[in-house]
């Protein structure tokens, strides 16, 4: 587990990632629904365009894939969580992305409505204190019931795409605890998906990814679906023909808002988007709505 001091680290910091926002591409529906009530939608990984997601784990735990990298690692360590996949598989985390640059074609064109959205930027250390407060009172919650947990529900870190560095993770060269009990089991499953939702290929290296990511305990019990974690309501949306899962995450706006910019071929303008930010309370300068420097087009 990861760990600065005391605390549970659960988000990094302007410090840890160098600037002071992260930027999160979408539409203009999804922004008005952002602004209007205040939540960040956290979708099941399942249904992410990375067709590789956690699969990629999987392949790190094979030992010819670990001797051909070189790495150093303990067999007892590996063999466990390789035992421990099979339960792994069954898990789906759920994040909302983020990125380092605020204005990049691909972005847009992946994730900003094909450049018609807008890029929100948000303060990264406004956002780490959201999450940490809302990390206490989920371990105090815990508490009170008498259970434990050892790691955060929800984290805020930059994807790693390095080979090398996506084994330090999986701490792949540390010693074994013989421990079969089922609350280790399941924890230890939880951390493993907690590491492996920081892990993509290197092909999406020029997205600088951050994400903020959801791990819920969620099974059925007595017909009723059980949640264990900081959300405990699942919804739904349709999309193309399927039922995504989905939870949302209470923010205050107005405290992590830094910028908004429209995208290359995004039909509200700027004045109609300062009065409409206006109109909900929210003091966002003039300054800091802006539009994409790129020339990229669309019919």
């Amino acid at each position: 587990m990861e760990f600065r001091g005391r605390n549970l680290q659960v988000a990094i910091d302007e410090n840890d990632l160098d600037q002071k926002e992260v930027f999160h591409y979408t539409s203009i529906e999804a922004l008005h629904s952002i602004i209007k009530t205040q939540k960040i939608r956290l979708s099941s990984t399942m249904y992410l365009n990375d067709n590789l997601e956690f699969a990629l784990v999987e392949e790190l735990l094979q030992e010819e894939k670990l001797k051909s990298y070189n790495v150093e690692y303990n067999k007892e360590r590996v063999d466990f969580l390789n035992k421990i996949l099979d339960d792994f598989k069954e898990r789906e985390a759920f994040v909302c992305s983020f990125s380092k640059h605020s204005d990049m074609l691909s972005q847009w064109r992946g994730y900003g409505d094909n450049s018609q959205g807008v890029c929100i930027g948000f303060k990264v250390n406004e956002f780490a204190k959201t999450l940490q407060e809302n990390t206490k009172k989920y371990r105090a919650t815990l508490t009170v019931k008498n259970q434990l947990i050892d790691m955060a529900r929800l984290q805020l870190f930059p994807v790693i795409y390095d080979i090398k560095e996506q084994y330090k993770k999986l701490n792949v060269n540390q010693s074994k605890e013989h421990n079969e009990n089922p609350a280790y089991i399941t924890n230890h499953v939880l951390w493993l998906l907690s590491k492996a939702v920081m892990m993509k290929s290197d092909s999406f290296k020029e997205e600088a990814e951050i994400r903020l990511s959801y791990f819920p305990d969620m099974y059925v019990e007595h017909n009723k679906l059980m949640i264990n974690g900081n959300l405990n309501q699942l919804q739904y949306r349709v999309q193309d023909g399927r039922l995504i899962p989905y939870f949302e995450l209470p923010i205050s706006i107005g405290r992590l808002l830094s910028s908004i910019t429209l995208g290359p071929n995004c039909r509200v303008t700027e004045r109609e988007l300062f009065r409409f930010l206006r109109s909900n309370n929210l003091s966002l300068s003039e300054d800091k709505i802006l539009r994409s420097s790129s020339s990229y087009k669309i019919n």
